[in-house]
């Protein structure tokens, strides 16, 4: 048993260094990004995409099964992305993030979309424009620059989302990626986010939503990624009524992701007797 879990270990050790191509992963909310901004780019060669997720409370109630999953594809020369999540909503309840819940109170499953404007690739530079919906951010606009450097190569993406009757969001993401000395990436990640939301249909200045996290992404292997994430919502939230929800996340909670993703199966000739 001990020389089988070195032999795994050794196994995931070489995995992890040889790999060099960095990859986005996907948010919550169904969108390839961070773990809650969108960014501008779609993934490009991977067809298929997806994540397993839950957050770590405690080391007795960590939660390592799925209690959150997604799904997502790229199709049209890998323009438009298509995508479903269980989760529609972070809330905060006593002991952590629970989604909410949707008519006869299954879990949802709720869709969205990404399309990429465009991604221009110059001699330091990369952009990605992408525009899309998705809950329960609403309609929005990503734009992405990332480049190659030695040791680090930095990656910054603003977003804007509306809702249009309920809020207006503001996001920032930002990734590190480390790198050799020749720029060539390897499979650790530094990730940093935020955002905030105002009503559009409440009082001037109103806070609908606010927080930031921080990451760190390993690649453990060539279609796994593993993702730790800190989240703190510095603001009270409040329902219609004006009354604070109960078991604010002002204290911080772990989230804890698995994203995958692979070009589909594909057909060997010579295969078949």
């Amino acid at each position: 048993m001990k020389n089988s879990f070195q032999h795994i270990s050794r196994v995931c050790l070489c995995a992890m260094s040889i790999m060099g191509a960095a990859w986005g992963g996907q948010t919550f909310y169904g969108a390839s990004g961070y773990s809650f901004v969108p960014d501008g780019f779609v993934d490009h060669g991977d067809r298929f995409g997806g994540y397993f997720a839950g957050e770590f409370v405690s080391l007795p109630s960590a939660r390592l099964y799925p209690k959150y999953v997604g799904l997502r594809m790229t199709t049209l020369a890998d323009r438009l992305e298509l995508s479903l999540s269980s989760t529609y909503a972070f809330v905060t309840t006593s002991d952590g993030y629970d989604p909410k819940k949707i008519g006869s109170g299954l879990v949802p499953i709720v869709p969205g979309l990404k399309w990429n404007i465009d991604d221009i690739h110059s001699t330091y530079v990369r952009w990605g424009y992408s525009a899309g919906a998705m809950f329960p951010y609403g309609a929005y606009f990503s734009t992405t620059a990332s480049s190659k450097f030695p040791i680090l190569s930095p990656e910054l993406t603003v977003a804007m989302a509306t809702t249009f009757v309920q809020s207006m969001n503001g996001m920032i993401g930002g990734r590190l990626q480390v790198s050799d000395l020749d720029g060539k990436p390897l499979p650790v990640a530094f990730t940093g986010e935020g955002g905030w939301a105002g009503s559009t249909n409440g009082r001037l200045g109103e806070t609908r939503e606010a927080f930031w996290v921080l990451g760190l992404e390993v690649q453990m292997g060539r279609n796994i990624e593993f993702n730790v994430d800190w989240r703190k919502d510095p603001r009270t939230y409040k329902d219609s009524a004006n009354v604070v929800l109960p078991g604010q996340n002002t204290d911080g909670v772990w989230s804890l992701k698995l994203d995958y993703h692979f070009n589909g199966v594909k057909q060997v000739k010579g295969a078949e007797k």
